[in-house]
């Protein structure tokens, strides 16, 4: 799984993997200070993503104390199993699905969870996701369409927040 270190403003400090036997030493996280630790299981595994203290979001993360020299013993996680949002993208004029759309499930803080990209029919499933509230932003890319988030909205803070419960498979998300 890959640790990371984040302050509470969500500014990413420094990531490692953790070893076989689930352990890790995350290093060079500076200043002294507070952070939160996300654990980002490999993709294909079922587990979701988590915040130290089986938490669901940067903003719901315990706060791990940092003294620069000394170390942080405990800071452990148990993941869960995520659950899925699946749905179709469609061009809004003819209604025709729209292909190879990166659909990017975000939390609370705007920080990326798992993405999914939509198939030749507009599908997409997205895999892994913990419980919490999310955000979905569907970035058009190259396909000559407009970019939005989740229920036509234009920016992350109007966005429509989708609250997941632990495993739940939600469809539909259109």
């Amino acid at each position: 799984a890959l640790v990371q270190a984040y302050d509470s403003g969500g500014q990413f400090y420094t990531s490692t993997y953790t070893l076989a036997d689930g352990t890790c030493r995350l290093r060079g996280i500076v200043p002294s200070g507070d952070y939160a630790i996300r654990f980002r299981p490999p993709a294909n595994t079922g587990y979701a993503v988590e915040w130290y203290n089986n938490k669901g979001w940067l903003g719901a993360a315990d706060a791990v104390p940092v003294v620069i020299g000394q170390a942080t013993p405990n800071i452990n996680a148990q993941l869960g199993y995520g659950g899925s949002i699946s749905g179709q993208v469609t061009a809004a004029g003819s209604g025709l699905p729209v292909a190879n759309v990166t659909v990017r499930a975000r939390d609370e803080s705007n920080i990326g969870i798992f993405d999914a990209v939509t198939g030749a029919d507009g599908q997409y499933t997205i895999y892994w996701v913990p419980a919490g509230n999310v955000k979905l932003y569907f970035n058009a890319g190259l396909t000559g369409y407009s970019s939005e988030w989740y229920n036509d909205k234009a920016d992350f803070a109007t966005a429509v927040l989708l609250a997941l419960t632990a495993g739940q498979n939600v469809t539909g998300i259109n």
